[in-house]
């Protein structure tokens, strides 16, 4: 058996396992002009052999005479060392680091898809895991390139090893999917499992992509907001394309094939527009398509996500790709219009002007060196395709197929949160403390929906429990609050296209514990009322009111209003001032859908000394 039919055997073998299993191979280098060497060829077929046929049609083999001047070819043209700009190490195959061939099997115990993951990874020999963390780069190959190609084809796995860096290449599934959430998914898999199996730095994961690889990079950063996962710290952009719907447009019939592949976009941008957007890093208005210059569209941009992002750019003027340099500035300039910071390297002349020979890899991770992940910027601007977490906010999306959009903004000088212009939510969770404002009474609170559904805003996080909103300035109630006192949050809608202002308030002799469960309550049925004072207090006065309004009674601060027709109930606490009980609702209609503020004053003696939460008690 020759040696690639080895390889591809040996990978098909490691495909069956349930866990990462991990060859060493040896790294070949390919001339300028020369067709895939055979090691990427290997890759590519033990890829298929795991994966299965994907749908793609086959690559078009690489000729002589093969164009340069789409996507399709010149992603896959791959160059020496010698024109990576820096001269070959005249060690042998056998000396230096090893660059070892991962595998995620698919699954939860894997990728967390259908679809297993095919990495290459290399630790310097300076590695030790006794020693501090140290610096990921992830290398994303272009389009008709594996993992493979970029070792073959840059100088990037060198430059990690002269700084002790971990180097990492994925595949994203396969070399001819653009970006879609399911191969994200699978390169996010062999990133977390750098992270959990080597002393990676999280805070310092740095990803560099080439044409293709570039704009998969790009909103692959762009898509991961959230600060508990994986967020790349400093991103770097080769000869980046990174429209994928003008892709379909500029393309031949059989690259808008690749692209309507059920794993790509699974159809046209004219019927899937969605599914194009999300994926790519920037979406240019088409009126404005060559002769014209690129016009970044920003609410179907998911580049507007990175304003706190340091961005490195590089390609050559005379790129055969045409579209290349003029989609770069114009990102260059979207990106700085959000605040980001950009280094734009131009370069001229280079043998092959699209390749990854054209990267001065020193000079990017000289970039890269020391910059760290911004995971709780104080200010952003979000667009969401699927929701979730940023910076110090959470949002649910309402309808799928569409973007999520919020703006956010946080002030420890003034003690204020703003959730501004959202979009397509159902609920934003606000937590305070990662806002750097859990502490802060009063909080001052601006929120505003931009379209007809409006949202539900919870706010946690505090360290100590609020107790009631007021319209800015007044001291007029927010209706309807709810409270979780067992989270010292609180919950309330603001209502579509609806702009507030209001201050969080904290009373300090708020520290009784009321709730009921079942909440709501059904009709007819029974809720069991906990309360949970001060074990010095021996009864209580429970308040079951219709409206809310700031009053004091008894010396103490109350919301539920205790005038008819409110319910007042009085009975005596335990010894640990505690009391459960069940309360019956009738099964009167009038009562379906009613909310009633509820609230408790527990005594000492004669002595208000402590006040419940404003508990919402629903019935059904």
């Amino acid at each position: 058996m020759n040696a690639l039919g080895l390889l591809v055997r040996s990978l098909v073998l490691l495909g069956l396992g349930t866990g990462l299993c991990a060859q060493t191979i040896s790294q070949n280098r390919v001339p300028i002009g020369s067709i895939l060497n055979a090691e990427d060829e290997a890759h590519r077929q033990a890829r298929i052999a795991i994966t299965g046929d994907l749908g793609f049609p086959p690559l078009p083999p690489l000729r002589a005479d093969s164009p340069l001047n789409t996507i399709l070819f010149a992603d896959r043209q791959p160059v020496s060392d010698a024109t990576a700009g820096s001269a070959f190490s005249a060690m042998g195959e056998d000396e230096g680091p090893e660059m070892v061939n991962g595998f995620l099997p698919m699954g939860p115990s894997g990728t967390g898809t259908s679809f297993p993951e095919i990495f290459k990874y290399q630790l310097p020999t300076s590695y030790d895991s006794r020693e501090p963390p140290v610096p990921l780069v992830v290398a994303y190959h272009g389009f008709g390139g594996s993992a493979n190609s970029v070792a073959a084809s840059s100088l990037l796995e060198e430059e990690c090893e002269a700084r002790g860096w971990i180097y990492m290449a994925p595949t994203g599934i396969d070399d001819q999917l653009f970006g879609s959430p399911v191969s994200q998914q699978n390169t996010e898999a062999a990133i977390q499992f750098m992270i959990d199996s080597f002393t990676v730095d999280p805070e310092r994961i740095y990803a560099v992509g080439f044409s293709m690889g570039a704009g998969v990079l790009t909103n692959f950063a762009a898509r991961r907001r959230d600060p508990d996962g994986v967020m790349i710290a400093a991103l770097g952009l080769v000869s980046g394309t990174y429209d994928w719907t003008f892709s379909h447009a500029d393309g031949t019939s059989v690259l808008q094939e690749w692209l309507e592949n059920q794993y790509n976009f699974s159809g046209p941008p004219s019927t899937h527009a969605f599914n194009y957007n999300q994926s790519s890093g920037v979406h240019f208005d088409p009126l404005t398509y060559p002769p014209s210059s690129y016009l970044a569209v920003p609410e179907l941009s998911m580049a507007a996500n990175l304003a706190d992002l340091p961005v490195y750019m590089t390609y050559d003027s005379g790129d055969t790709i045409p579209h290349v340099p003029g989609q770069n500035d114009s990102l260059e300039t979207f990106l700085i219009a959000q605040g980001a910071s950009v280094t734009k390297t131009v370069v001229s002349g280079s043998p092959v002007t699209h390749s990854w020979g054209i990267l001065d890899e020193v000079d990017l991770l000289d970039f890269f060196d020391g910059k760290t992940a911004v995971r709780e910027p104080a200010d952003f601007e979000a667009l969401q395709d699927l929701g979730g977490g940023v910076s110090w906010a959470t949002s649910t999306q309402r309808n799928s197929g569409a973007f999520t959009v919020l703006e956010g903004s946080a002030d420890t000088l003034t003690d204020s949160i703003a959730v501004t212009d959202v979009e397509n939510a159902t609920s934003v969770v606000i937590d305070v403390s990662a806002a750097a404002v859990g502490d802060s009474f009063p909080l001052r609170l601006d929120l505003s929906s931009a379209d007809i559904d409006g949202f539900q805003v919870t706010l946690t996080g505090f360290d100590e429990r609020p107790s009631y909103i007021v319209e800015a300035g007044t001291n007029t109630v927010l209706p309807g609050v709810d409270s979780d006192p067992f989270n010292n949050a609180l919950i309330f809608d603001v209502d579509g296209n609806e702009t507030l202002s209001l201050d969080v308030l904290r009373n300090a002799d708020w520290t009784t514990t009321l709730s009921s469960a079942p909440n709501p309550a059904p009709l007819p049925g029974a809720t069991t009322i906990t309360i949970d004072a001060p074990d010095t207090t021996g009864y209580a006065f429970m308040i079951l009111a219709i409206s809310e309004q700031v009053y004091t009674a008894k010396g103490v601060t109350l919301v539920a209003l205790a005038m008819p027709p409110a319910i007042i109930l009085q009975f005596t606490l335990n010894a640990s001032g505690d009391r459960a009980f069940s309360a019956s609702v009738p099964n009167d209609p009038m009562l379906s859908g009613l909310r009633m503020p509820t609230q408790v004053i527990a005594l000492n003696g004669s002595l208000a000394e402590s006040v419940s939460n404003v508990w919402g008690f629903r019935i059904q």
